[in-house]
C-alpha cells in the first residue's frame, strides 16, 4: 500500500527492557513514526517507552494476544487492538495431535489445523 511505509524494524529478543530501549530509540530518531506493530513479547516495554515519550495519544498499537500487562495496556489506551491467537487452545490442540500420534498411532487427519484469531479492543475484551 503506498500509504503505508516502514521506517524500522527491531528486535527485542522477546525481552521487555530491550524493547524499551528500542522502541524508545526508535521513536526518538523517526519522529514521523504514528504506528507500532509488536509481534512478539516485549509489549509492555514498548508501551511503557511510548508513555515515558508521552506519545500514546500519536501512536495506534497493536500487539498480540491478551496477556495481564497487554490488558493493562489497552485500559491506560496506549494499546489500541491486540489480535488474540487462542494461544492456549493453540497449544492444546498440538499436544493432542502429538499424543494421539505417539502413544495411539493415529496420524493426522490433516496436514494444517486453521485457528480462529479474533480482533480484540477494549470493549470486547
Amino acid at each position: 500500500n503506498p500509504k503505508f511505509k516502514i521506517v524500522d524494524i527491531q528486535e527485542n529478543d522477546d525481552d521487555d527492557i530491550s524493547s524499551y530501549d528500542k522502541t524508545k530509540m526508535m521513536l526518538t530518531m523517526h519522529k514521523e513514526i504514528n504506528a507500532i506493530f509488536i509481534v512478539a513479547a516485549g509489549v509492555y516495554g514498548a508501551c511503557r517507552a511510548v508513555l515515558s515519550l508521552n506519545k500514546q495519544d500519536d501512536l495506534t498499537i497493536i500487539a498480540f494476544d491478551t496477556v495481564p500487562t497487554t490488558v493493562e495496556m489497552m485500559k491506560k489506551n496506549v494499546i489500541k487492538a491486540v489480535i488474540y491467537q487462542h494461544p492456549y487452545r493453540q497449544g492444546q490442540r498440538a499436544m493432542q495431535i502429538v499424543f494421539e500420534y505417539l502413544v495411539n498411532g493415529i496420524s493426522p487427519d490433516k496436514s494444517k489445523h486453521i485457528m480462529k484469531n479474533e480482533i480484540k479492543i477494549l470493549e470486547n475484551l
